[in-house]
């Protein structure tokens, strides 16, 4: 499915579904400022191929969140 070029709404603030695809990670882990998270949901409720990418997200971030050890944080942090 292609989703680099499908604008939503009318006006000049709405994302493209490329650009929404590549933040639903970051959507459903609750890690994004509250206007993002504003334009997302409201390009999902207007745009079918997102709401299926994010329901594929969903199932995926599912399926990692039982199969991969958790590791602390700290871990991630070059400084430690």
């Amino acid at each position: 499915m292609n989703y680099s070029e499908t604008p939503w709404g009318t006006g000049n603030m709405g994302m493209t579904c490329e650009e929404v695809c590549e933040m639903l990670y970051l959507y459903i882990c609750d890690e994004l400022m509250e206007s993002e998270v504003k334009s997302i949901s409201s390009h999902l409720s207007t745009c079918p191929a997102c709401r299926k990418a994010m329901s594929e997200t969903v199932q995926l971030t599912g399926v990692l969140s039982t199969t991969l050890p958790r590791v602390p944080m700290q871990y991630y942090s070059r400084n430690n």
